[in-house]
């Protein structure tokens, strides 16, 4: 059975939701829950963010980077250990 990978990726509540190539959708609100939730899942090499990353304060972070940089750390955190 093929693994579905990562699609895209929208803020919400503070949090990320991870949505796969099935349609079904993970959500993390820590740094850690993300990162786990991309290490077993994995971007797929089309994936993309939705524009609500881009407008992060809509969706409770505090500023409109917010949502992009928690990302990016759980993704730094993911690859931890992988090389």
């Amino acid at each position: 059975m093929k693994m579905e990978k990562i699609d895209f990726v929208t803020a919400e509540n503070k949090g990320i939701n991870i949505h796969l190539e099935n349609g079904k959708t993970h959500f993390g609100k820590t740094v850690p829950e993300i990162a786990k939730l991309i290490k077993k899942y994995k971007i797929s090499d089309n994936a993309y963010f939705g524009s609500s990353m881009d407008f992060a304060s809509e969706y409770g972070y505090k500023n409109n980077n917010g949502a992009k940089v928690k990302f990016n750390k759980a993704l730094k955190l993911s690859k931890k250990g992988a090389e």
